[in-house]
């Protein structure tokens, strides 16, 4: 599968899901950084035979990376509006974690 991390509205990365589907090659999926974002869980395996993240997103849908052959990452902006419910304590730590998690789990891509 060829996983393409793109916002709703990014019409190139929906032009080019279609053109992979139309090809009948390989299998592709667009899913948004907020879906990865805000998964229900959010697993990486280190140290095993095969390292491996795996995403269950809100649909209870698993995407696993060992699935995924190619990425095309469109990512503009780190998802955050959930920090705003933290508490305010903790906002600056999470605003700056935020991110470099994400970097984490895009670098195990």
């Amino acid at each position: 599968m060829i996983l393409i991390i793109a916002e709703p509205f990014d019409m190139a990365a929906l032009w080019l899901h279609a053109r992979i589907l139309e090809s009948g090659g390989m299998s592709a999926k667009v899913v948004t950084p907020a879906q990865l974002s805000y998964a229900l869980s959010i697993a990486q395996y280190l140290g095993s035979p095969h390292d491996d993240i795996a995403f269950r997103l809100a649909n209870e849908e698993t995407i696993r990376m060992r699935d995924v052959a190619a990425v095309i990452n469109r990512i503009v902006t780190v998802p955050q509006a959930h920090i705003n419910q933290a508490p305010e304590a903790d906002r600056n730590y999470a605003s700056s974690e935020i991110p470099a998690f994400m970097l984490g789990w895009l670098g195990a891509l």
